[in-house]
């Protein structure tokens, strides 16, 4: 399997969210859309190709969304990814949400993050 990583280049966390996922698992990921057989995308994007997509949702705002907002978004998508409980009841909640929902948490980078010596 190959996936494609869509970040939306704002630099925001989602960036570097996707950045430090193809670094940790290069062999799954690629940088050209011909040869990836998966599709994320890590932001609220209506983008469409014609591979099973996946789409992360990180939080809900209903200012920013509301109702309806994600009608584009879930013709575009096949499943949805958020990392918190939360944010996946806020969604399952939603007219405009038709697709299945899964949470899954962040992974630990441990190359920033390790286990210290604890007296």
């Amino acid at each position: 399997m190959k996936i494609y990583t869509y970040a939306p280049n704002e630099n925001w966390i989602v960036d570097r969210i996707m950045n430090e996922f193809s670094h940790r698992w290069p062999e799954n990921t690629t940088n050209n859309l011909n040869k990836a057989t998966l599709f994320w995308k890590m932001s609220a994007a209506p983008w469409s190709v014609d591979l099973p997509t996946i789409t992360t949702i990180h939080h809900v705002d209903p200012i920013k969304a509301p109702e309806g907002f994600y009608s584009e978004i879930d013709s575009t998508t096949d499943v949805y990814h958020t990392f918190a409980d939360n944010t996946k009841l806020q969604l399952e909640g939603r007219q405009d949400i038709t697709k299945p929902i899964f949470v899954l948490p962040y992974w630990v980078n441990f190359e920033l993050w390790y286990p210290g010596d604890r007296e």
